[in-house]
């Protein structure tokens, strides 16, 4: 396992070299720099779009680059000892009762669900808890699908990419997407997608860029991460896309998920809801406040330490 780690660690470096990307949300070729290297030191070098303000990844992983990442290098990046695998288990067993919790204060119990990146399956089985009977859900990892085949029973609809669902479930009453988006090389082509013939609601969850991460720092931005999330350029991509918000939460230190995540439910083509839309906010501002790179205890010098004893567990 020493060696698989070591082996992940040298591609991560020396094996995936990192491309040019526009702006996801309108194109644009040119932003102002906001972070230059992520919490691996790889230069993805986050900007805020010129023309509309989106914040990205300006360079990252082409289509092969990705495939290679996701399967053979992200799962000893974020592996866990055993032991701290149980209190996992019961964190994400708590966080989907809390994310039903949340969605059924706004919208009514519904009779099917579809989700995109489901990992082990921890909020469909809550959805089955609660007598959802249809349940769908596309995941890469072929692991965590076994493991909700096993727990859940083959009735359950699962497919390892949105490309592979031989008939889109998109009749589904809800669609989830929790901490998926901010990972997709195009998520507004997804989003695009599940639009298409689709009625219901939409719930998305991705870490809020202007929200309280303080206690993150540097390991807010990382290479997996592509698209960075204000509550106005979520709600600007989403509409490009078809749907509107109609209901949003930003997380903070008391409650939640945890502090900086930002929830939103949408519909496609709606009127309403219950949020303003504020102007452009000062991304660069709020950075430059929360963001220390080189302290020990939120910065480069911690994300280090971490790498290496990854690498020598």
């Amino acid at each position: 396992m020493k060696l698989q780690r070591l082996e992940a660690i040298r591609k991560l470096y020396f094996s995936l070299p990192l491309v040019p990307r526009d702006c996801p949300l309108c194109g644009g070729k040119s932003g102002s720099l906001l972070v230059r290297r992520d919490r691996y030191f790889l230069p993805i070098d986050v900007v805020e779009c010129t023309d509309c303000g989106f914040v990205h990844a300006s360079r990252n992983l082409d289509r092969e680059g990705a495939r290679q990442f996701y399967t053979s290098i992200y799962p000893w990046l974020i592996y866990r000892r055993p032991r701290a695998e149980a209190e996992y288990d019961l964190q994400k067993r708590e966080q989907a009762a809390f994310r039903w919790q949340r969605i059924l204060a706004r919208i009514d119990r519904p009779d099917s669900v579809f989700e995109l990146g489901c990992g082990d399956g921890h909020f469909l089985a809550e959805a089955r808890r609660l007598g959802i009977s249809q349940l769908a859900a596309v995941e890469p990892d072929s692991s965590s699908r076994a493991h909700i085949i096993a727990s859940l029973g083959p009735e359950t609809d699962l497919w390892g990419d949105l490309s592979d669902v031989p008939q889109k479930p998109l009749k589904s009453q809800l669609i989830a997407m929790f901490h998926v988006l901010e990972h997709l090389d195009d998520p507004l082509a997804v989003l695009r997608q599940l639009a298409t013939d689709f009625e219901g609601w939409l719930v998305i969850e991705v870490p809020d860029l202007l929200g309280d991460w303080s206690m993150l720092g540097i390991q807010n931005f990382h290479l997996s991460h592509r698209s960075y999330f204000t509550p106005a350029s979520l709600r600007a991509l989403l509409a490009k896309a078809g749907f509107t918000v109609l209901h949003e939460e930003r997380e903070g230190w008391e409650t939640g998920i945890y502090p900086g995540n930002l929830r939103v439910l949408a519909r496609r083509d709606a009127a309403g809801g219950d949020i303003a839309s504020p102007d452009r906010p000062n991304v660069a501002a709020h950075i430059d406040t929360i963001l220390h790179p080189w302290s020990l205890r939120t910065g480069y010098p911690r994300c280090a330490v971490r790498l290496t004893r990854l690498a020598l567990s």
